[in-house]
């Protein structure tokens, strides 16, 4: 994939805000299944254009696409933290 950064989105789009809002963070220990709370600011996200599509996640696991991302967006590296995951569950 090659792609032109573009400029900053003002506004985020629901889909742009249920992608990159993410405030939990789960890992299975056994059976049991820990939380975390995930502190970051927001995303600066940015437009993308797609210059160049030949390969693809899908296309490693032996799946064939012929359509473009129906969405892009860029992002610089953000900080993330989170204090000590609690259980949540006992399977």
């Amino acid at each position: 994939m090659r792609a032109k950064i573009g400029n900053a989105i003002e506004i985020k789009s629901e889909l742009d805000r249920w992608i990159t809002d993410r405030y939990r963070l789960y890992q299975r220990d056994g059976k049991t299944i820990l939380q975390g709370t995930v502190h970051h600011p927001d995303w600066n996200l940015r437009q993308v254009e797609l210059i160049e599509n030949r390969g693809n996640f899908a296309s490693l696991l032996g799946l064939e696409t012929v359509t473009p991302p129906d969405h892009l967006a860029y992002a610089p590296e953000i900080d993330v933290s989170f204090p000590p995951f609690v259980r949540i569950s006992l399977a």
